[in-house]
């Protein structure tokens, strides 16, 4: 009898472990790393990017091209954007982008431009693999995602 219960349990627990997904991202799992102080980030074409920082801000900003065939996948790691005179991340009509937050991520953008730019025609996706978050603020007259000043999104 006693070894049935042993037997069982040991089934019970790889059926378990057989259900539970561990996964681990890296800068490895993807096709274009960058680090933002660095310098600015310009997506032009589909694919996956990895995208890190530091805990000190930067004037750098993200920005995604108009009208990208196929999908832009991009995971933020300790981003911390702040410019007084751009926008700090922007995704261009007719783009698509799934975003991953890993740790904790921050946009502020100038007067008349939004933390996180969205106009019509393009979408954002926060993607379920995301563990960290995401604070954006726009500028004096600008939205904290969406359009700019007289944008709409």
């Amino acid at each position: 009898m006693k070894k049935q219960n042993v037997l069982s349990l040991f089934l019970i627990i790889s059926l378990i472990a057989g259900l539970v997904q561990v996964c681990t991202i890296s800068a490895s799992a993807y096709d274009n790393t960058y680090e933002i102080n660095s310098g600015s980030v310009t997506v032009s074409a589909s694919g996956n990017y990895y995208i890190s920082g530091t805990d000190s801000s930067t004037a750098n900003g993200i920005t995604v091209a108009e009208n990208i065939s196929g999908s832009v996948y991009i995971a933020l790691d300790v981003v911390a954007i702040s410019s007084s005179s751009d926008c700090a991340f922007s995704i261009g009509s007719g783009s698509t982008v799934y975003l991953t937050l890993l740790e904790t991520n921050s946009l502020t953008s100038g007067p008349d431009f939004s933390g996180l730019n969205l106009p019509s025609g393009a979408a954002l996706i926060i993607t379920s693999g995301s563990t960290g978050s995401l604070t954006a603020q726009g500028g004096p007259i600008g939205a904290d995602i969406g359009g700019g000043q007289g944008g709409a999104g």
